[in-house]
């Protein structure tokens, strides 16, 4: 009687464990498995400075303070005929301009800029008349150098417009800016105004690490004295290694006028060609205040007629120069 109640307990629990295997298996079919699983989602790292200076973009809740400086030099030489020989004149002129900004970026697509710069200049100016017979006159030289303040200016920049497709990612921003002239001389009271658009462009090779970058920056300028209206741009082109953050590539600029007031003395158009670099050096590093920092550098030279010298004037021949430097930070 025993070994029968036994048996029949023992029946029970072994079904009773067969029961619950089998809802545990059925359950266990209805969950999604570790291949139906969501990804994790990645956090986000904040504003990546070497893309946004590339391309122009305007990383919300960002700043930076930037320093810079530039050189440029012009070459104008004139020979005209005289009686009894040849007149010869070369004149040059040397700058050295330096400044700093400050820019705050309170919200994705809208930034506010506030600079200021001084330049040094050197002058010279020689004079010869070749006669046609006997030996050849010394050369009369005259210089003027100094240093003055230049430009204190306040810009703004908006996004109008920026999508990403298959193509890429194209940003188009609109920018203001005023400028005061804080120099003297003749050109007191040579403040100006400016208005135009920024346009950026992204294309990434693949799986690479590289990518092709484009910028352009086109500005109506307009200067109170002389009163004068001209139209600049410059753009670049460069290939980018976005893992150790180095672009290089062509850089062209180019000057048109459009008007100015009766008796200038002025060409309407000059064009520049070079290169141009930009490096976020310490993009690797695990350091805050060095890993964000941006360096930009670029050189052109002249193509035919230089520094809006009217061809009439001789020939013209300039070549510029510059760097700068961002220190970037987030808030």
């Amino acid at each position: 009687m025993t070994n029968c109640t036994s048996a029949k307990a023992t029946g029970w629990l072994v079904g009773a464990a067969m029961a619950i295997a089998a809802t545990f298996s059925a359950s266990a079919a209805d969950l999604p498995t570790r291949k139906d699983a969501p990804a994790p989602v990645a956090v986000p790292q904040g504003c990546d400075f070497f893309e946004a200076e590339l391309i122009s973009y305007l990383c919300g809740r960002t700043a930076f303070v930037g320093v810079s400086g530039q050189g440029y030099n012009l070459t104008n030489r004139f020979s005209a005929p005289v009686p009894g020989g040849v007149f010869n004149r070369t004149n040059q002129t040397r700058q050295a301009i330096e400044g700093g900004v400050v820019s705050i970026t309170p919200w994705e697509g809208f930034r506010i800029t506030v600079g200021d710069e001084a330049f040094q200049y050197k002058n010279s100016l020689t004079r010869q008349t070749v006669p046609n017979v006997g030996p050849a006159p010394l050369p009369t030289t005259t210089t003027a150098s100094g240093s003055q303040a230049g430009w204190l200016h306040v810009g703004a920049e908006y996004t109008l417009w920026d999508r990403t497709n298959v193509y890429g990612r194209f940003i188009t921003n609109i920018v203001g800016e005023v400028e005061h002239f804080q120099g003297g001389g003749p050109y007191q009271a040579r403040d100006l105004q400016l208005i135009g658009w920024n346009s950026g462009y992204k294309y990434t090779l693949g799986g690479s690490g590289f990518s092709i970058n484009y910028f352009g920056n086109t500005l109506f300028q307009h200067f109170d004295n002389p009163n004068e209206t001209r139209l600049s741009s410059y753009s670049r082109l460069l290939l980018a290694n976005d893992v150790w953050g180095v672009g290089v590539g062509p850089r062209l600029q180019t000057v048109n006028e459009l008007g100015h007031a009766a008796g200038t003395n002025i060409g309407w158009s000059d064009t520049s060609l070079g290169g141009e670099a930009l490096l976020q050096p310490f993009r690797m590093t695990q350091i805050t205040f060095l890993k964000d920092i941006t360096l930009d550098g670029y050189y052109v030279h002249s193509i035919g007629q230089a520094g809006l010298v009217p061809k009439w004037n001789g020939t013209a021949s300039a070549y510029e120069y510059g760097g700068s430097a961002r220190f970037n930070i987030r808030f």
